[in-house]
């Protein structure tokens, strides 16, 4: 899971900090950069191996570097870095018996102009085996710090100029000297008895591997989704993100097929009242249907709330523990009670899950039922966190809203009551002038 975001020159983000809760819901005015922490995450993610920043990839297109990275430098020259925090639990080596530690992850990166990563610097801890890694990308090669109970020791590795990579392993592709001075690795990590390659035992390249780890537990709903057809061909292969509806709808057939599909039909029952069901057809193909008074119909055929749900909810139903997964609007398209039933839908299961959620909203039903459940005591307030985002300049102002433990909003809610209030009274004028 993340806890912590620092972006500095990514689109309207010139300065922006974020401390992350479960569930994240990020409100504000249209064009004040909320969408843009969530594009952040996923272009990081669709990044990871290369030596720049992939702005058009499986998970985002964004086009040009111009467009999205700040041109030039800020006045204390901390333009274009990003800072990610995050924790993951991970399996201890040096013991079977030892239980798994929550193991916290900094990871920072400073990119050129046009998006080519210039330098960045990893932070890795192992409260269980009291190990800590620290990394950097100095000229060829890099060096990486290492430290056990307070003695430090200097490796040599290859080079670690892909993003998610300032800590690294590389296997050897001659002599260990060449590339892995192996008796220093070996007095903190036990290495196999492979003589032609030893290695580090798995939890140990599970924990130098936490940078790219916890970005990629990361997953995008974006605002454009939904299936508009009824008839949906499949992929061959379960996809690694949902961007399309054949997406969708492979995940839905291949991914647990014994309880995806009825899991998602079960909370649509719950927020719209209309449950799924998705039946194979030859030719890699299935078919898409919702049950309503008449009968089962064709989900093409149904309401646009509905077909952007199945989307986000497949996604819910398939996230692994301490994913992340951003979600833009959830309420598109919904009904004012289908989206309170969503909310409480949404912060149930990101409990019950150990899944994190990170929400751009403009539904005062959302952000009311959250407040409401916070109040009764079924989400605790340290697991909700509100900022609101208010265009200022070419940058953005971004306020943290602190809720307590009766789920009042310290300042209130801006920006959203205001309007009702106003067209109410607006209203109710109009109506006392008419005769």
């Amino acid at each position: 899971m993340f806890t912590k975001l620092h972006i500095r020159g990514f689109k309207r983000l010139q300065d922006v900090a974020l401390d992350l809760g479960r569930i994240t819901v990020l409100v504000g005015p249209n064009n004040a950069g909320k969408s843009s922490v969530l594009q952040l995450l996923a272009v990081l993610k669709q990044s990871l191996g290369e030596a720049e920043l992939r702005l058009d990839g499986d998970m985002v297109k964004l086009g040009d570097a111009k467009d999205v990275l700040s041109q030039e430098a800020s006045p204390d020259g901390q333009s274009r870095i990003f800072l990610v925090e995050g924790r993951l639990t991970l399996a201890s080596w040096s013991s079977a018996t030892s239980k798994p530690s929550v193991c916290p992850v900094t990871y920072q990166c400073l990119f050129e102009p046009r998006g080519q990563l210039f330098y960045h610097t990893a932070l890795l801890r192992h409260p269980g085996e009291r190990l800590e890694l620290r990394g950097d990308m100095d000229p060829d090669p890099a060096t990486l710090s290492l430290s056990r109970n307070g003695q430090d020791i200097q490796v040599r590795l290859q080079s670690l100029g892909s993003i998610g990579e300032a800590i690294a392993y590389k296997p050897p592709s001659g002599k260990i000297s060449d590339s892995i001075r192996r008796a220093q690795l070996a007095t903190l990590f036990p290495m196999s008895s492979t003589p032609s390659k030893p290695s580090p035992p798995q939890g140990v390249l599970a924990f130098i591997d936490s940078v790219k780890s916890l970005l990629r537990s990361y997953h995008l709903v974006p605002d454009i989704r939904g299936l508009q057809q009824t008839e949906v061909s499949i992929h061959a292969d379960i996809p690694d993100e949902l961007k399309s509806a054949q997406d969708v709808v492979t995940r839905l057939l291949y991914r647990d097929p014994s309880g995806t599909a009825d899991q998602v039909s079960e909370w649509l029952q719950e927020v719209t009242g209309q449950p799924l069901r998705v039946q194979p057809l030859p030719r890699q193909a299935a078919h898409i249907e919702s049950l309503d008074s008449t009968g089962w119909r064709g989900v093409a055929n149904v309401g646009g709330g509905m077909q952007h749900l199945v989307h986000l909810l497949t996604q819910l139903a398939t996230a692994p523990k301490q994913a992340c997964i951003g979600i833009e609007e959830p309420e598109s398209h919904l009904h004012p009670k289908a989206q309170a039933d969503l909310a409480r839908l949404l912060a149930r299961e990101s409990a019950a899950r150990d899944v994190q959620l990170l929400i751009t909203t403009h539904s005062e039903h959302l952000l009311t039922t959250w407040l409401t459940e916070v109040a009764k005591g079924t989400l605790s307030g340290d697991d909700l966190a509100l900022y609101y985002f208010e265009p200022q300049g070419s940058g953005v102002q971004v306020t943290p809203m602190p809720v307590n433990a009766r789920g009042q909003v310290e300042g209130g809610l801006r920006g959203f009551f205001d309007a009702d209030v106003a067209q109410l009274t607006d209203y109710l004028r109009a109506v006392g002038t008419r005769k």
